[in-house]
């Protein structure tokens, strides 16, 4: 019990009448008498291990003791558990439950931990763990009050008073923002992109927003805006949506670049025609033909202007061999 324990035992065989019995422990406490074959020891310690032993008494005479019982621990019921805490968890939607250790386990340690969460007027199953812990629970209900109990139980089998905490997923955070927001601009396209909020509810869809235009919704987390204007920022606004609502806004600025333009000169150069003219060859005959053969190249390369000359060459020299008009016979 807490603070004290009950003894009994059995009356010893043995035909003298028994007045009563004397008690006493293993510890400094004195001894006590019973009339009784039970005996229930106050004012001791939780959590300190005691062995008694008893002697019967007849007519004045006190018979031979006990031998001593086995060691047992008087244990009181644990406190309540401290520090009961339970919140929205993560963006996954669950609940975070935790607590801390009673500050008196009764003298003897605790066995276990039970506990329960459930909506308004749920019967959850009671789950049982050896040491205090931070529970996360699927909250399929966000809209709807939860409450999560605890109790004690210590190796005595004794059980603390319960302690309850109530949340309302509702009054937390809708969602966190968008995380690491940021834009890399392309010539006209602005392409932003972030990451999933660290805190709230799960989000949804996205909402991205600047001055002047209609908001964009996108489930992605991720979004390229077009044919912004050279020369101009733009501060891009991106917030996340739960079931519970918005969440707060990140926000991005993206400049698009003027493009630089580059000019191009082209330079031709002329290369003058080459005239090659053939030299006069005369007939051998009385009656020549001059012939005169002019070859014109107009960027040709130096190869093709040497072949030419060697073509009219070749002309020329053709054309000193042939004989023009009749041939006269010699006078004797």
């Amino acid at each position: 019990g807490d603070e004290k324990v009950l003894l009994t035992w059995t009356e010893p065989d043995s035909s003298a009448d028994i007045d009563g019995y004397r008690l006493e422990s293993d510890t400094s406490l004195g001894t006590r008498t019973s009339t009784a074959t039970s005996f229930e020891w106050p004012a001791l310690t939780n959590g300190t291990p005691y062995r008694f032993r008893v002697r019967a008494l007849s007519d004045g005479e006190e018979g031979p003791w006990s031998d001593y019982s086995v060691a047992v621990t008087p244990a009181g019921k644990p406190s309540v558990p401290r520090k009961l805490v339970a919140a929205p968890a993560d963006v996954t939607g669950r609940l975070s439950f935790s607590w801390q250790a009673p500050a008196s386990t009764g003298g003897v340690p605790i066995a276990e931990y039970r506990y329960r969460c459930a909506t308004d007027g749920g019967q959850p199953s009671v789950v049982t763990e050896s040491s205090p812990v931070n529970v996360v629970a699927p909250i399929n209900e966000p809209l709807k009050g939860w409450s999560c109990a605890v109790i004690a139980v210590n190796t005595a089998g004794l059980v603390s008073p319960v302690v309850s905490v109530d949340v309302n997923p509702a009054d937390g955070p809708a969602t966190g923002a968008p995380a690491n927001l940021g834009a890399t601009v392309v010539g006209t396209t602005a392409s932003l992109r972030w990451s999933s909020p660290v805190s709230g509810w799960a989000p949804y869809q996205y909402v991205v927003s600047r001055q002047g235009v209609k908001d964009i919704v996108t489930t992605a987390n991720s979004l390229d805006v077009r044919n912004l204007a050279e020369g101009k920022s733009y501060e891009f606004t991106v917030v996340a949506v739960s079931a519970l609502g918005k969440g707060p806004g990140a926000s991005v600025t993206a400049v698009i670049p003027v493009p630089t333009t580059t000019s191009t000169t082209t330079t031709s150069t002329t290369v003058p025609a080459t005239t090659t003219t053939s030299t006069t060859v005369p007939a051998t005959t009385t009656t020549s033909t001059t012939v005169v053969v002019t070859t014109t190249s107009t960027t040709i390369a130096a190869t093709t202007t040497t072949t030419a000359a060697i073509a009219a060459t070749t002309t020329t020299l053709a054309a000193a061999t042939t004989t023009v008009g009749p041939t006269l016979p010699v006078k004797p």
